[in-house]
């Protein structure tokens, strides 16, 4: 008699406590505040992996920072920002499997499988299908078989899906130049279309400099300003790589004439060279007028397949014309 009661009563607990679990999930169908997908703790993450048909990359914390794929130290702000996305992700919606089968069966490019870890636990892990289909720009999932769901970030109105880049170039730090001036040995200075602006500085010694025009040495020039000039090469940067473009726009801006072409020459006689090319904009309120914009450029930076885009104003410390560093009164 008394196993029959205490079989009972142990019957009795579990179907409380399923009734429990059942109806929490009802009330919280997508996790607390709609977060399921969400990281709790920024500052508990140590590595996060982003894979997808394009490229892997792979950001592990460091007590210096954040690493990129074991080569090179990421730029701060670009994962600050992602580590703040992934702790605001919501649901906005569940979408029918159907629909998601439908708009997903033949995605394969842009698919990125995340992975974020908490020293050597996998705390979350999700799929992100980067669609046009919805003002979120996305639909993500768990795994395979699991239901699909819209994400979104409350007061962020650009795609989701957009904000997930697997190409590795994209977290490296946005550096053009930056040099100490005792680290260069020459500045060279082109103007395709106006080679009268032209100059080359080499430096032959402690405060001894040389400076040419068309290869002939100027005699007299202010030290003083070839001294300020070469300070301005440090931390000059760009605002982001111009990565939407295909190969054959990248290669009809690259075709143009260059405004100017600057070359750096550390003491080491490695060269830093960059080529910069107007970006065209179209005029307010007339579409199919195109003027260069006074705001950006293109850059083209050594060997690098892709453009990025610069601001006029971080690039103008630098962009000078070989009659500032003529002595004043001579």
């Amino acid at each position: 008699m008394r196993k029959i009661v205490l079989y009972i009563i142990v019957v009795i607990v579990l179907i409380i406590g399923a009734g429990i679990i059942y109806f929490t999930k009802m009330g919280n169908p997508f996790g607390k505040d709609d977060s399921d997908f969400a990281i709790d703790e920024i500052n508990k993450v140590t590595k996060i992996v982003l894979t997808s048909e394009q490229g892997k990359v792979e950001l592990i914390k460091l007590p210096e920072g954040w690493q990129v794929n074991k080569r090179f130290m990421a730029r701060e702000s670009s994962v600050e920002f992602l580590l703040q996305v992934l702790s605001r992700l919501k649901i906005k919606s569940p979408v029918s499997d159907e629909k998601f089968s439908k708009e997903t069966k033949t995605l394969t490019k842009n698919v990125v499988f995340i992975e974020v870890f908490e020293q050597l636990r996998r705390v979350k892990s999700f799929s992100l299908y980067k669609v046009n289909s919805n003002s979120y720009g996305n639909y993500a999932r768990k795994r395979e078989g699991t239901n699909p769901y819209v994400l979104y970030i409350p007061g962020f109105n650009k795609p989701i899906g957009s904000l997930f880049v697997t190409e590795e170039k994209f977290w490296k730090p946005y550096i053009i130049f930056n040099y100490q001036p005792g680290m260069i040995k020459a500045v060279k200075m082109d103007y395709p279309d106006s080679p009268e602006k032209s100059f080359r500085i080499v430096k032959t010694g402690d405060n001894r400099y040389k400076l040419l025009q068309n290869g002939k040495e100027v005699p007299v020039f202010d030290t003083l300003a070839i001294e300020r000039y070469l300070s301005y090469f440090r931390n000059i940067r760009f605002v982001r790589w111009e990565l939407g473009i295909d190969s054959a726009e990248t290669d009809s801006v690259i075709s143009t004439t260059p405004e100017f072409i600057l070359t750096v020459t550390d003491k080491t006689g490695n060269h830093n060279t960059i080529k910069t090319y107007s970006m065209l904009v179209s005029l307010v309120d007339r579409k199919n007028m195109l003027t260069a914009s006074h705001n950006e450029v293109f850059v083209k930076q050594n060997d690098e397949k892709e453009l990025s885009v610069a601001r006029y104003f971080d690039l103008d410390p630098v962009i000078k014309e070989i009659k500032y560093f003529f002595a004043k009164g001579k």
